[in-house]
């Protein structure tokens, strides 16, 4: 925990290393710090402003589940082939591919790989009117004793409707909802995505567990 502390220090120097003066660096190094920092477990909700992101010059999302992580607020530490690994402050991970959680660490869901075609509006942003109702994909999860299960699941994507959305405090817009089903013969669930016009996903509600895990993720910063 110590050297994850200790990483999230130098990435916040780094972030704000722009800042005009040493008491703007001083007043953002607290604010980002507290903002990745914040008690995972608790049940209370961060509301987090344009204010208090505007100083920050990397990615930044918020992920919530209906599981162990109860919220947090994770900043990019790596990127690699179109894969992003994101780090908070409390020692959760995810990995995106797009919009798609691929891995996990942290959030009780033992998620170790996705695998779907490299075109889907799920990864590369494209136009609504182009996204394909029908997809495929696998699911790895790592098991107690360590060895590896394979989900494969066909999915349909539906539009639901238009609908406003707020990612920071008093920042509204909107979006398209579309609701994405997916199973096989023994599983079953429903994963939803929030995109602009463009395509552009800001919000999702995603399966990341045979234990009906789900991730809420919400993109706060481009």
């Amino acid at each position: 925990m110590e050297i994850v502390k200790k990483v999230f220090i130098i990435l916040v120097l780094l972030l704000i290393s722009s800042c005009s003066s040493i008491e703007n660096k001083r007043k953002n190094f607290q604010k980002i710090i507290a903002l990745v920092s914040a008690n995972a477990n608790e049940t209370d909700l961060i509301e987090i402003s344009k204010d208090d992101v505007e100083n920050i010059n990397y990615p930044l999302i918020q992920v919530r589940t209906n599981d162990v992580l109860k919220h947090a607020v994770m900043l990019p530490i790596s990127n690699r082939n179109g894969y992003t690994n994101f780090l908070s402050g409390s020692n959760q991970s995810i990995t995106l591919h797009g919009t798609m959680i691929t891995k996990t660490n942290g959030l009780n869901a033992n998620l170790i790989s996705l695998e779907m075609k490299l075109n889907s509006p799920l990864i590369k942003k494209t136009p609504l009117t182009k996204w394909p109702l029908t997809s495929s994909r696998k699911y790895t999860f790592i098991t107690p004793d360590h060895r590896f299960r394979d989900v494969f699941v066909n999915c349909v994507l539906e539009f639901v409707k238009n609908e406003k959305i707020t990612t920071l405090k008093n920042n509204s817009f909107s979006t398209s909802k579309y609701k994405e089903v997916c199973n096989n013969k023994n599983i079953y669930f429903e994963n939803f995505y929030w995109a602009d016009k463009e395509g552009f996903i800001w919000k999702s509600k995603q399966w990341i567990s045979e234990k009906q895990v789900f991730a809420n993720l919400t993109v706060l910063k481009l």
